[in-house]
């Protein structure tokens, strides 16, 4: 295996010179390893996604050991999808794989169990990313979003501070996911300056994806112009705090998505998707490209399926039906209608 800089030059050269089949191993992992979660988030896909066809599970030794191999290769090695990673009890495994590697590790949480252990443990598993899924500034918001309080939230970054500092280190670099309704986006101001309080450096905001007809309501796109003025605020306080704000758009109609040049997502079944767009067994816009169970990554890297959309990006055919109206590609409310 190549390592992480002659992989990522191997890459751009093969970028520059229009390649379909890749030499190079991809850029990013991103693992579920566990599909367990302990919050009912009433705006998540999980509420509405056919529970049979996506039982809960977590990640075995067989899945890790398929992974291990092209860890020293990866710019970025991604912990976390739709479900608590912190609840995997592999999660300590695969940290301490990726640092045997030197490949560094960006973790998804909602924050509620970093405690002063479990931050300890983190720090000293040399976590370089910290991303926590926060729907809201005011506690009455995120209390009906998660169900959980927000100072108990927002401590999480303080515990991850102290426990870095007591361990002589830097912390890891903090980001915030938000996910953008018409309930609360105009706090999206105010948790910017909640958050450059607390030293998060990068918050980004996304549309909402309509699971369900119950969430359409909420879509910003049933109000593109109130949502774009409390957009525009969150922006003026991001520059003003140093915060680095990406938020959602309107205007996206095609646009070229890299993933499938860059990225696989393995979920906790040895499952290979071609990217982090949709998840769920039941979803149509789901884009499976093989199983470790019958191949390694590197040989589900070039599969048929992933060239397709390569070979697409490059002028040379059709995208795949899950890729012609996806909400990576398009800022439309039909991309955002996900109904499960």
């Amino acid at each position: 295996m190549t390592d992480r800089r002659a992989n990522l030059e191997l890459h751009e050269r093969e970028m520059a010179g229009g390649a379909v089949r890749l030499a190079s191993a991809p850029l990013t992992l991103q693992i579920e390893p566990t599909s367990v979660c302990n919050l009912e988030c009433g705006i998540c896909g999980r509420q509405y996604w056919d529970s049979l066809r996506n039982p809960p599970g977590e990640m075995p030794a067989w899945v890790l050991a398929r992974i291990e191999p092209v860890l020293p290769s990866l710019v970025e090695l991604v912990i976390g999808g739709y479900a608590e990673a912190t609840l995997a009890r592999n999660l300590w495994t695969v940290l301490e794989a990726a640092r045997r590697s030197d490949c560094p590790t960006r973790l998804i949480t909602n924050g509620t169990r970093l405690d002063e252990r479990m931050c300890a443990r983190l720090v000293e598993a040399g976590l370089a990313h910290l991303v926590v899924s926060i729907d809201g500034a005011r506690e009455p918001t995120l209390r009906k979003n998660r169900g959980i309080g927000l100072e108990e939230t927002l401590s999480g970054f303080d515990r991850m501070s102290a426990a870095a500092k007591a361990a002589g280190v830097a912390p890891p670099r903090f980001h915030i996911s938000f996910t953008a309704t018409r309930s609360n986006v105009g706090e999206l101001a105010e948790l910017v300056d909640l958050a450059a309080d607390r030293g998060v450096a990068e918050i980004r905001a996304g549309h909402l994806k309509i699971y369900a007809r119950e969430l359409d309501s909420e879509s910003l796109f049933h109000d593109v112009d109130a949502a774009r003025a409390a957009l525009g605020r969150a922006r003026e306080r991001s520059e003003a705090r140093g915060v680095t704000l990406g938020l959602p758009g309107f205007e996206r109609r095609g646009a070229d998505c890299l993933m499938p040049f860059q990225m696989l997502f393995v979920k906790w079944n040895g499952k290979v998707l071609g990217c982090c767009s949709a998840v769920f067994e039941n979803d149509k816009y789901s884009f499976p490209v093989g199983d470790l169970a019958d191949r390694s990554l590197l040989e589900i890297w070039n599969d048929a399926k992933i060239l397709s959309y390569r070979q697409a990006l490059r002028g040379q055919g059709a995208y795949p039906e899950q890729c012609t109206n996806c909400a990576f590609r398009f800022d439309t409310y039909d991309a955002h209608l996900r109904l499960l």
